[in-house]
């Protein structure tokens, strides 16, 4: 009975109790027991549902309170997150009731930025604190923000507790926190980019009062490589309107055969913040396509941040056409002299040339004539000799002259033999060893160029002679690539060949001209104490211009 009376039973005590009720049964009063038994039985398995459902409520309630305390943790944990995260941000966040205007929070950010530490302004008011540089500004996006419900990028000035005014750019949102319409604010200090951006504004201001008094065409482009401005004279030259040049749509006003070279030029530049020249045609207001000289650079402002690029262009269509013309003017005079040249060398080899060889003759004749007659006493036969080896060593001389003036072999063997025998010559005239490679080249070169190679490599050796010093020189004249190449260096003295190249001699500028007129180039390279060098080199096809033409 006790058994049933706790609650505390399992199946060896209930067989234990049956065997108990069995032997009770068994005696004379087993009718009254049976209903007594029945009675306590019926009772103890009451208290045991009972009790089964109070230890099941009480294990729910467990269970409940261990769900409870662990979404209290969680809620702990999340407002741990969230607290960190409002007092760590990068931003400026605030909360304040919406209908007093009291600070009901600050983060770390707003100290940094306003100079108020937290305590300074919690439980005061928004104008209390005086933070806002306009505070009817604050009343309107109050309304505002309640009227929304929330405010975006809205910009505003705001007063630092040391008096400096800064510009902040926000955001709003409306809350309730315990019934209660509140605030969550958050701001980023934007001054710096204010500050750049008037910056760029007041340059931008004074390129157009200097723009449009300037007398050149002037553009301005932005950090994407569009154009911004244009100035007057810019707008003058191509008759269109300031809207339709902007961005990209000068470029229509570009010649199509210039278009892709000037982009290319001007993409390339911008990429690796250089300055850059080009020329291109540019369209006038009345059709006519003229050359101008376009001058970029690029623009930073005063914290070096990059801002785009600014130019100037000028028109430069009469130089280019005066150049054109000074170079036919050239070429027309080179041309002159070499006909000279020739002409002399005709009348040296032809007339001049051929009397000193008749005279030669004759002195060799009266020196036989005269030989024989020695033994007789005659006494200007020594005399006579002299004159016939003094006339010979004219004469040779006279032929040389006349090669150089004009060489033969050029025009009847080609360049490759002219260039050989010139090697030669100047090697036994000056007792300078000179390494000639001349491999393969093909003799059908235009005159043209064959002449303006032969020459500059003639002038190179004039200068070996004169200046060098050299111990040694080498002459290459090879065809690389699609190019003739003529190469001439030595092992002398050198020279400044930068300041050279300001203030050429005339050899150098007599070289550069005359295959500047064929239209080839020359290099030169020189240090003092390390040599000179100097290469000359005309395109392939202008060289080969004369095979060209023969083949067709």
């Amino acid at each position: 009975m006790e058994l049933l009376i706790s609650g505390h039973w399992d199946l060896a005590d209930a067989n234990a109790l049956f065997e108990e009720v069995s032997l009770l049964l068994e005696g004379p009063y087993s009718g009254r027991l049976v209903a007594l038994y029945a009675l306590v039985a019926f009772g103890a398995l009451m208290i045991l549902a009972l009790l089964r459902d109070r230890i099941t409520r009480r294990r729910a309630e467990e269970r409940l309170r261990q769900r409870e305390a662990e979404a209290e943790e969680e809620l702990r944990k999340s407002k741990e997150k969230f607290s960190k995260a409002f007092r760590q941000g990068p931003m400026v966040l605030t909360l304040t009731d919406a209908e007093t205007q009291r600070y009901i929070e600050v983060n770390d950010s707003f100290e940094h930025f306003t100079g108020y530490r937290r305590e300074e302004v919690i439980g005061r008011t928004v104008f209390e604190v005086g933070l806002w540089a306009d505070p009817s500004e604050r009343v309107r996006l109050t309304k505002r923000l309640l009227a929304e419900g929330r405010l975006r990028d809205v910009e505003f000035e705001y007063r630092t507790k040391d008096g400096q005014l800064h510009v902040a750019q926000a955001c709003a949102e409306l809350i309730e926190i315990e019934g209660r319409p509140c605030v969550l604010g958050a701001a980023i200090d934007i001054t710096d980019r204010k500050r750049a951006e008037q910056a760029l504004l007041e340059s931008e201001r004074r390129f157009r009062r200097m723009a449009d008094s300037a007398p050149v065409l002037m553009w301005l482009s932005g950090p994407d490589k569009l154009c911004t401005d244009f100035n007057k004279e810019w707008l003058r030259f191509t008759g269109r309107s300031l809207e339709q040049e902007l961005g990209d749509g000068w470029t229509h006003a570009v010649h199509p055969d210039d278009l892709q070279a000037c982009l290319r030029t001007y993409t390339q530049a911008f990429d690796a913040r250089e300055a850059f020249e080009m020329e291109y045609r540019l369209r006038r207001h009345d059709g006519e396509f003229r050359w101008v000289l376009d001058h970029g650079a690029p623009r930073l402002l005063e914290n070096g941040d990059f801002a785009g690029y600014i130019g100037c262009c000028i028109d430069v269509t009469e130089q280019r056409e005066a150049r054109a013309e000074r170079a036919q003017l050239g070429g027309r005079l080179i041309q002159a002299q070499e006909d000279e040249r020739t002409r002399i060398a005709r009348e040296l080899h032809d007339d001049i040339n051929q009397r000193l060889a008749l005279l030669a003759n004759g002195l060799q004749q009266l020196e036989h004539i005269s030989a024989e007659s020695r033994n007789n006493g005659f006494p200007q036969a020594n005399q006579i000799h002299g004159l016939w080896q003094l006339s010979s060593e004219i004469a040779i001389d006279i032929q040389h002259l006349s090669h150089r003036l004009h060489p033969s072999k050029l025009h009847y063997l080609g360049l490759g033999a002219a260039v050989r025998e010139l090697c030669q010559e100047f090697s036994r005239q000056h007792k300078i060893p000179v390494e000639c490679r001349v491999p393969g080249l093909s003799p059908d070169l235009d005159e043209n160029a064959s002449l303006s190679l032969f020459r500059t490599a003639q002038e190179a050796l004039r200068n070996v002679a004169k200046h060098s010093q050299a111990r040694h020189v080498k002459v290459e004249l090879v065809r690389q690539s699609n190019q003739v190449r003529l190469r001439v260096s030595d092992d002398g003295v050198g020279f400044n060949s930068d300041r050279a190249s300001k203030n050429g001699g005339l050899g150098l500028i007599s070289m550069r001209e005359r295959l500047r007129s064929a239209g080839g180039q020359l290099v030169v390279w020189s240090r003092p104490s390390f040599g000179t060098q100097i290469e000359a080199s005309i395109p392939a096809a202008v060289a080969e211009a004369k095979a060209i033409r023969a083949a067709g």
